[in-house]
């Protein structure tokens, strides 16, 4: 089944990446699974793209799409390594002028770039039961303090 509606999580570790596809997969819901703030930095690019890996195998997820975005915080060097370890998609709140550069170099690797703050729903900090999530994805009702 191709799903139109999406959500957006933050995911700290595998369990949450694991809880977020669960959800999406339960809601027919494309998802996609963004990293803690600065997790380039501080998680790494290669740790994190193992981990949504693990959790894609661990959950079938077939018929909905998973995007995996990573943090890279505000500085250039931590965008260009997630380029380079082969993010997929990555967002990067650097000075203008790095972020040109940034966008010509992740063009040139097939990888999608955002700026500014995406709206999400931090599985860290949610005290939502799955049942509540499963209401909230297909309600739509997004809030960064659920």
């Amino acid at each position: 089944m191709q799903s139109h509606s999406s959500a957006t999580f933050v995911v700290h570790n595998l369990s949450d990446a694991k809880r977020a596809l669960e959800i999406a997969v339960q809601a027919e819901i494309d998802v996609t699974l963004l990293s803690a703030p600065s997790a380039a930095s501080l998680l790494g690019p290669r740790i994190f793209n193992e981990m949504i890996a693990t959790a894609m195998s661990e959950i079938e997820c077939d018929g909905i799409k998973v995007d995996a975005a990573i943090d890279c915080g505000d500085t250039p060097g931590p965008a260009l390594r997630a380029i380079k370890e082969g993010c997929q998609h990555i967002v990067s709140n650097a000075p203008s002028d790095a972020i040109a550069k940034i966008s010509q170099i992740a063009t040139a690797s097939n990888t999608q770039v955002t700026t500014g703050q995406i709206p999400a729903l931090d599985l860290g900090s949610s005290k939502l039961t799955d049942g509540q999530l499963l209401t909230w994805v297909t309600k739509q009702e997004y809030s960064a303090h659920a």
